[in-house]
């Protein structure tokens, strides 16, 4: 159980991460354009 948890919460991290970075990306490219 430990264990799935932990991957679960690394794949959650993982998941908001790249969102953050995807959601950066566009603005940064929305503002240069």
């Amino acid at each position: 159980a430990f264990q799935i948890d932990t991957f679960a919460t690394k794949v959650g991290v993982a998941r908001i991460a790249k969102g953050a970075s995807v959601c950066l990306l566009l603005n940064y490219v929305h503002a240069v354009a």
